[in-house]
């Protein structure tokens, strides 16, 4: 592990040490004129921008003057056309070259005296101009239109030039030897027709000066660009790649194969492998190029300070480390996949770590499966083609004449023993098998199956199934007898209570010398007593029903929220008894239609509002939240309880389930059950939840529309 970190840390500090002194010699002043243009190489770049220039300086000096010479026959739209589109172009061109900071200009009228532009380079004598400029032009037209041209242009740059290069359309332009021919608008003219022409008695004057300035004009990007600094960007590429070759090449691969990313990359497949690297590296190159350059020639750093972008100079400096640690980074990952295949070996390597390889090997895997059967599967596929190849086996051992025949007898004692194998393993996972159901037999359940059982797996999980499906049904029946036990000791306890009292209560009316009071005070408790007992033997009915399916619904279409509202008023009493007071969250819902049995659902509410009335702590709120969710309906009836709630909320809706201090409050111990039952049937659902001491039964029943779909399908 400490070799893997030592090894990660110096790979991490080699590449950022390479890319960070790269990157520090950007504004090294040799390195910036070394991707500095020429003179000749500007004004090959520029040739066509300045003669165009010059002709929309001439046009802003003497707007009115023709730019183009129309011979006769030639229709006045057409004439017009051309003219119009020939000076948006040119003046396009000298308006570029006038905001460009590094063009300086100069032009004079010959025929008024009115000058334009720089005045200084008319006072500025040819030597002056030559010495301090990167490129300079004179330029004097006579009357006729010829220009007498001094300085870095020649004469025929400024020479009349054909409308091709100008003009923005053509339908088509044919050439026919010496003759062009264009064809605008169905219109057809030769280049004799229409031809540009110098300006007149005028002298022009323009320079580039020695020193440019680094912006974003023309002539900036022309003498900076990025592409001349690609021969700095190669040459540092070439250096950090033998750096890293030497680095690589005497660390020892055991160490490094270990160590993301290029374990990562050992694991990718030969041919994805290549696609990938040869890819990043691609990318990689031609973003670091694009990227040293601009920055080394001031183009990105011009472009940041437009926008006003804080610590430019950082964040071009941080972005070029990151990207050359990125190229050498992927450029370390090639070579060490060339050492990991030298030292692995050629053929190894391909065998494993190829996609052909991968293939050929998926191939000899799935003849090794031809032996695997899965009884759950049709074997008809497999068996042919295990004859297959055992026929074409036999073909081939044939062409081998009598030595053929030894060779079969070999083959076929080969085949003997390997089948012979493959039956001791059936056999063994049939025994394993065999013993496994008769533990399950025993009623072991735990005893763990095995993992692979070969031909029987598919019946080894369909008794997997078998031992979870028993093992359930188990602890149900378990839980069920349980129940019914408690059921009976419950059911026993709450029906001798009623017993216990009638039996007392006619024995003390059987007593001589009672008062007539006594009696009635008896007999009054008594009817209690017969009351309670007959509620008592009603709900029990009513579960049993229920729980039975036997049960008569009366299903009509009911407002839910005017059945609860009405349920509690009725109830209201026995809240006001306790102090309780109930708050309503209708979430603005006025009327929510239902299809329920009315009798039913006034009894699963009345059954709430009861047992909200017996267990509910004195003086508090009572809050019935109604609201819709999606297809549904959602009531929550909430209440503090008075006892802490200590019980299983899937157990309280069961037949008979109470706390133990509210045996004697009244109840039967069957409203939540009856509740539950009576939702079940409507098709609805009722749980209750718990937090702390707060009490929140949940009922929801499907909305009439979908409910009437449901009948309807």
């Amino acid at each position: 592990m400490k070799k893997k970190h030592i090894f990660l840390t110096t790979f991490i500090a080699l590449l950022s040490v390479m890319s960070l002194m790269i990157c520090s010699v950007y504004r090294n002043d040799q390195i910036q004129e070394l991707g500095r243009s020429g003179k000749q190489a500007v004004i090959w770049y520029l040739e066509d921008d300045i003669q165009e220039g010059v002709l929309g300086l001439a046009q802003s000096v003497r707007p009115k003057d023709d730019i183009i010479k129309f011979d006769t026959g030639l229709p006045n739209y057409l004439k017009s056309t051309l003219s119009n589109d020939l000076k948006e172009k040119v003046t396009k061109s000298f308006l570029e070259l006038k905001e460009d900071a590094n063009f300086q200009y100069y032009a004079k009228d010959l025929k008024n005296g009115r000058e334009y532009g720089n005045k200084k380079l008319r006072d500025m004598s040819q030597k002056e101009l030559r010495d301090s400029s990167l490129l300079y032009g004179i330029l004097e037209y006579d009357k006729d239109g010829a220009a007498k041209i001094l300085g870095d242009f020649s004469d025929m740059d400024f020479q009349p030039q054909s409308l091709t290069r100008y003009l923005r359309y053509f339908d088509s332009v044919d050439k026919n030897g010496p003759m062009t021919t264009y064809n605008i608008n169905d219109e057809e003219f030769t280049q004799s027709q229409a031809m540009i022409q110098n300006p007149k008695q005028m002298k022009i004057i323009f320079r580039v000066p020695q020193e440019v300035i680094k912006d974003q004009g023309l002539i900036a990007r022309t003498v900076y660009d990025w592409s001349n600094y690609t021969q700095f960007s190669v040459i540092a590429a070439m250096i950090g790649t033998m750096v890293l070759i030497l680095y690589l090449l005497f660390y020892p691969i055991a160490i490094v194969e270990e160590v993301n990313p290029f374990l990562t990359f050992k694991r990718v497949k030969f041919g994805f492998l290549f696609i990938l690297l040869a890819t990043g590296i691609t990318l990689g190159t031609a973003g670091v190029l694009a990227l040293s350059g601009a920055t080394i020639s001031g183009t990105l750093q011009s472009v940041m300070n437009e926008y006003h972008i804080m610590m430019s100079d950082e964040l071009l400096f941080v972005a070029n480390v990151v990207s050359w640690m990125l190229l050498f980074l992927m450029i370390s990952i090639a070579l060490f996949a060339m050492k990991y295949i030298f030292v692995k070996g050629f053929w190894k390597y391909m065998k494993e770590d190829t996609i052909l390889g991968s293939m050929i090997g998926s191939i000899h895997r799935h003849i090794d499966n031809l032996a695997d059967i899965d009884l759950k599967d049709d074997a008809n596929r497999k068996l042919l083609k295990f004859m297959l190849m055992q026929i074409v086996i036999m073909i081939v051992l044939c062409l081998f004449w009598w030595f053929g025949m030894f060779l079969a007898i070999i083959y076929g004692f080969a085949l003997f023993l390997w089948l012979k194998q493959k039956l001791n393993a059936v056999q063994h996972d049939y025994r394993t098998l065999l013993k496994q159901t008769q533990e399950l037999k025993e009623g072991n359940f735990q005893a763990e199956l095995p993992q692979d059982v070969g031909i029987f797996n598919a019946l080894k999980d369909e008794f997997s199934e078998i031992r979870v499906g028993f093992e359930k049904a188990v602890q149900e029946e378990t839980k069920s007898q349980n129940m019914k036990t408690e059921l009976i000791s419950n059911v026993s306890h709450d029906l001798k209570t009623p017993l216990t009292g009638i039996r007392n209560y006619v024995e003390l009316l059987q007593q001589e010398g009672i008062s007539e009071t006594q009696r009635k005070e008896y007999v009054s408790m008594l009817d209690q007593y017969a009351k309670r007992l007959h509620a008592l033997m009603e709900d029990l009915f009513e579960v049993s029903k229920a729980n039975s399916g036997n049960i008569q619904l009366d299903m009509a279409r009911l407002d839910i929220i005017a059945l609860v509202e009405q349920v509690q008023a009725e109830c209201s009493e026995l809240l006001q008894e306790r102090g309780l007071e109930v708050l309503w969250n209708l979430h603005g819902e006025k009327q929510l239609s239902v299809l329920l049995d009315g009798s039913k659902a006034f009894r699963i509410f009345e059954n709430l509002f009861i047992n909200i009335h017996h267990y509910a702590l004195e003086h508090t709120r009572v809050y019935v939240d109604i609201r819709k969710t999606a297809n549904r309906v959602r009531i929550e009836c909430k209440n503090i309880s008075k006892e802490p709630l200590n019980f299983d909320t899937e157990d309280i809706v069961d037949r008979f389930v109470r706390g133990d201090k509210s045996r004697h409050d009244g109840g039967s111990g069957l409203g939540l059950a009856i509740a539950k039952s009576f939702t079940e049937a409507m098709k609805g659902s009722f749980r209750i939840e718990t937090d702390g001491d707060l009490f929140k039964a949940v009922i929801e029943f499907p909305l009439v529309s979908d409910t009437l779909g449901e009948n309807q399908e």
